[in-house]
């Protein structure tokens, strides 16, 4: 188990909970083979997951949700917009964060959750969350596409 390497913070292990698990579903939802390689796509995907995540428990910390992680996202977007949460699931992860970006943009990405991302082997490599200027590249990234 990840937490159990030394030297590893307790910090860090919510957040190597939180990727281990969003890079299993995504290979499930994809028919992604567990040793197969993350394609370039795929990792930026899977950061936009991630980095969502992070966020939405910053979010509900801030509003004092007994929320977390993408889940509070879910939760800003419907109680802001009255969407169902249908139609919030529909959404891109770009979609979400553009839909509640002024809520987003003043929240912290703590090291801990970029150091997890940075030593996760399966997304090592195309897509370095810290070779960035600041996380709000991620979202013009795939805004822009």
């Amino acid at each position: 188990m990840k937490g159990d390497k030394i030297g590893t913070s307790q910090a860090v292990e919510p957040y190597e909970r939180t990727l281990s698990r969003l890079i299993e579903r995504y290979r499930q939802e994809n028919g992604l083979e567990k040793e197969q390689p993350l394609t370039t796509e795929d990792v930026m995907v899977l950061q936009q997951q991630y980095l969502l995540s992070v966020l939405g428990t910053a979010l509900a910390e801030k509003h004092s949700w007994s929320l977390g992680e993408i889940v509070a996202i879910d939760f800003a977007l419907i109680r802001r917009y009255s969407w169902t949460p249908q139609q919030v699931q529909a959404l891109s992860p770009a979609q979400k964060w553009l839909a509640i970006c002024d809520e987003l943009e003043p929240l912290h990405v703590p090291e801990e959750a970029r150091r997890v991302w940075r030593d996760e082997r399966q997304v090592r490599g195309p897509v370095p969350i810290d070779s960035r200027e600041d996380d709000l590249e991620v979202w013009r990234e795939a805004l822009a596409q």
